[in-house]
């Protein structure tokens, strides 16, 4: 049976099995019961930390499988960053489209407390805006990213997932300028390759590529960025993969 089929068999009996808790009672809400101890028993057998899961849950309490992962995972420890829950629809639009709601930029924050843009996807609210790479971020909707960090709130403070949310940034670019940035949340269209460029080393074209994902955009990417580096005749290239997080398997094959 192909891998990814037998997958979705494992997923969907999971998600069909008995609708009972760990304790043998029925569970008041099957569909969204069943999908919080679907998500529990992931945690359990595959967390990375899993020895600091709570071993029982119950299942009723929460109205969204969000709620429960958000219960059982310390994000006060500010150690896990990375999980989180997207239903079929938001997934297809992400690695099929390499589409998802937002305002299209990534940041970074520092031991000192100082937080910078990492990244900008070109066709999103940030890049059309006037902010770069490199620029600090000093205040996020009215609050410092001190206060940011000290209340734990990097979760909340974009808000909700909604078309038109806004948002102001305070920035300060590389020159010591502060300037302040206004947009809305709308659809970004992820471009994989968030840079391409040839280096002359010595008089040696060498070719550098920062590739963020493995998604379906990528196989339309990718022929103009190597006709790039044909053009200029590379014989060498730097493959960053600082940012990326993975994707489609396929993609990569």
């Amino acid at each position: 049976m192909p891998l990814s089929r037998a997958i979705l068999l494992f997923i969907v009996s999971a998600l069909l099995a008995s609708c009972y808790s760990s304790s043998d009672e029925p569970l008041l809400d099957c569909e969204i019961a069943q999908q919080n101890r679907f998500v529990h028993e992931v945690l359990l057998d595959r967390y990375f930390w899993y020895e600091d899961i709570d071993t029982t849950l119950d299942y009723n309490k929460f109205d969204t499988p969000r709620k429960a992962l958000e219960s059982l995972i310390d994000r006060d420890l500010n150690r896990d960053r990375f999980s989180g829950i997207s239903n079929a629809a938001e997934f297809d639009s992400l690695y099929e489209a390499g589409q998802f709601l937002g305002y299209g930029f990534s940041l970074i924050t520092e031991a000192d407390g100082r937080a910078w843009i990492k990244f900008i996807y070109d066709d999103s609210p940030s890049g059309r805006s006037a902010m770069q790479r490199g620029d600090e971020i000093l205040m996020i909707n009215g609050q410092t990213v001190t206060q940011i960090i000290d209340s734990a709130a990097w979760g909340t403070v974009f808000g909700a997932d909604e078309p038109g949310l806004p948002l102001r940034l305070l920035l300060r670019n590389s020159q010591g300028v502060e300037f302040i940035v206004d947009m809305e949340k709308a659809v970004v269209n992820i471009n994989t390759v968030l840079h391409h460029s040839v280096i002359d080393n010595g008089g040696e074209s060498v070719g550098y590529m920062v590739f963020k994902s493995f998604l379906n955009p990528s196989n339309a990417e990718f022929p103009a960025v190597f006709e790039d580096f044909r053009a200029a005749g590379i014989r060498k290239l730097v493959l960053d993969l600082r940012y990326n997080g993975g994707g489609n398997v396929s993609v990569a094959n």
